[in-house]
């Protein structure tokens, strides 16, 4: 994966971390306990993919 496909990749699932917190918060409070736990899910997905796409960015594409 290049810089920019794992730049492109952190932008979206930074916008997906952000829907997730806001997914859980408002289910939080209207106790919608099946679309909170869908929510959990997203961030978890969101984060992962995160993690991900920074290690992908920081490996070498080549060794000299």
């Amino acid at each position: 994966m290049s810089y920019f496909e794992c730049l492109d990749t952190i932008m979206e699932k930074s916008k997906s971390l952000g829907d997730g917190m806001t997914g859980i918060a408002n289910n939080a409070k209207k106790s919608e306990h099946e679309p909170f736990g869908e929510a959990v899910k997203d961030v978890s997905n969101a984060i992962t993919g995160l993690v991900e796409a920074a290690l992908t960015s920081r490996l070498p594409s080549r060794r000299l």
